[in-house]
């Protein structure tokens, strides 16, 4: 059988290995190996070995319990499932589409294999058969990339991709329902610029693909038109000593077909990063990033010096623009069905505004109903019948940045009522000093009125800095999870506070019951 190797997405670039990595100062060797022991105890046998996405980890690091109550189904098995891109060696039945001709318009119809002479993949190499090096390319994708190429360089005389490497084999393109390409959501793919396709690079550009546009929602300002694309990651200091690009309003314009494009720009230090997103109706993106400057692998804090600044930049929203909206370019992957498709948990909407899904915070089922406030024995039940789960992003009633997760917890017929209150009461607080790690010694209780489903009631968990709300529906108990996304001291006892998370739990009876329809 073919060797299959899964990478994440170009951001890391790292590939897989059997080697057991190193431990950071936020992820514990614990950590790493919990999250290896899960890939190898769930993954079937025909299925690829995983390359550990360190940012993932201290994500689902950090939310223990919430991973806990997913079991196998979620956590950072599916936080890494949505971020990985495939790339797989040449197996039997697998057709090259390169000699396939291309578009019109700029591109001439030329084959689609010319487009890596322009375009390289990013993420690294992997080996084939015969002993050469492929990285396999959906055709949607390579469609697409000689579509824009005819706008971004349309004699080819600057752009440069892996075809000018010495030694290295042009990556195959193979068909969007290729067997390889399976669990595939991101591909990536960049360009250097150079005066005459020679010499240093002067400028960059990636070629963004996604599947699915709530991956990408950010409820921080570091994204063009809120979205997580891009190298503006690449020279910004995680430390915090060098703020990260300001990026412009979103300017939308809406074509014939009903998607839409948003294009931004951002100053990094002198030189300029510029932006387009294509966000088609079934949810695919397709974006293009680029700066007037080389990005390197620069040390934390570094900005481009003047003399390293293209003026004018080969770059502008318009330009940026042009090349999304030819008719040759289209979605890429097959898009993810869409979340809570009947409408019973809630929609983002229900929680606020600024609301969204977040794919890679949460999985589809849950087993275990949490009850824990530091007190031993644990009270927890175990061993439930899988219920559904969702995760979303958004932000306080403060503007503060915030995750939310809502599970549904099927207990065995006729004990809600009593596990209900067993959780009001496990919930006070109380066993755990402030000394004690976990955090509930101060954990509080409030009841919210009676039509509330079958009881409902918040639980303030200000030393993790997140509140809880319970809802009971029956023998179903539902529980929607807020907290602060920097996990520090959190406390919602104003009125206004109070109301929000009131409307949140109405809104979590509605949706199960079917009172309210899914907007």
């Amino acid at each position: 059988m073919d060797e299959i190797t899964e990478i994440t997405d170009a951001a890391d670039s790292r590939q897989a290995s059997d080697a057991a990595p190193e431990a950071t100062p936020d992820v514990t060797a614990e950590e790493l190996a919990w999250g290896h022991e899960l890939f190898d105890g769930t993954r079937g046998e025909a299925e690829p070995a995983w390359a550990l996405d360190l940012g993932v980890i201290r994500k689902a690091g950090s939310k223990r319990r919430r991973v806990r109550r997913v079991r196998a189904g979620g956590g950072v098995l599916a936080a890494l499932a949505v971020t990985t891109a495939a790339a797989v060696t040449l197996g039997a039945g697998t057709t090259d589409y390169g000699a396939a001709a291309g578009p019109g318009g700029g591109w001439g119809g030329r084959p689609l294999q010319d487009v890596f002479s322009y375009v390289e993949p990013s993420g690294g190499s992997f080996t084939g058969n015969d002993g050469n090096w492929w990285v396999h390319v959906p055709k949607s994708a390579a469609v697409d990339l000689a579509a824009m190429l005819g706008h971004l360089d349309p004699g080819g005389a600057h752009l440069r991709g892996v075809h000018d490497d010495p030694g290295t084999t042009q990556p195959r393109i193979v068909g969007d329902g290729d067997p390889w390409l399976k669990g595939a959501t991101t591909f990536v793919l960049s360009s250097s610029w150079t005066t005459d396709r020679t010499g240093p690079t002067r400028a960059r550009l990636s070629y963004e693909f996604f599947d699915d546009v709530n991956l990408l929602r950010s409820t921080a300002d570091s994204g063009p038109c809120g979205l997580a694309v891009g190298s503006y990651e690449d020279p910004i200091d995680q430390t915090g000593k060098t703020p990260p690009p300001k990026w412009s309003s979103c300017q939308y314009t809406v074509l014939s077909d009903g998607s839409r494009i948003g294009t931004a720009s951002a100053p990094v230090g002198p030189g300029t990063e510029t932006a387009a997103v294509r966000i088609f109706g079934s949810g695919n993106v397709v974006a293009l990033v680029g700066s007037n400057f080389p990005v390197p692998g620069a040390a934390p804090g570094w900005v481009p010096s003047a003399d390293e600044v293209m003026t004018p930049s080969p770059w502008s929203e318009s330009g940026l623009r042009a090349a999304l909206s030819d008719p040759g370019v289209g979605p890429v992957l097959a898009p993810q069905p869409p979340p809570n498709a009947d409408g019973r948990l809630l929609v983002p909407a229900d929680v606020g505004s600024d609301w969204a899904y977040d794919p890679s915070g949460g999985g589809t089922s849950t087993g275990e109903f949490v009850m824990d406030n530091g007190c031993d024995p644990d009270h927890s039940i175990f061993g439930l019948a899988p219920g559904r789960a969702l995760a979303y992003l958004g932000s306080l009633p403060d503007g503060t940045q915030a995750t939310g997760f809502e599970g549904e917890y099927r207990l065995p017929a006729g004990t809600g009522a009593k596990t209900m209150q067993d959780a009001r009461t496990y919930s006070r607080g109380g066993c755990d000093p402030a000394s004690k790690a976990g955090g509930y010694s101060q954990d509080t209780v409030t009841e919210l009125p009676a039509g509330i489903g079958d009881g409902a009631f918040v639980e303030n968990q200000p030393q993790q800095g997140g509140v809880r709300v319970t809802v009971r529906i029956g023998d179903t108990i539902l529980q929607t999870d807020i907290t602060r996304a920097d996990h520090t001291r959190l406390t919602l006892t104003s009125d206004a506070d109070r109301a929000w998370l009131r409307q949140i739990a109405g809104a979590m009876a509605a949706r199960y019951t079917g009172a309210a329809k899914a907007g």
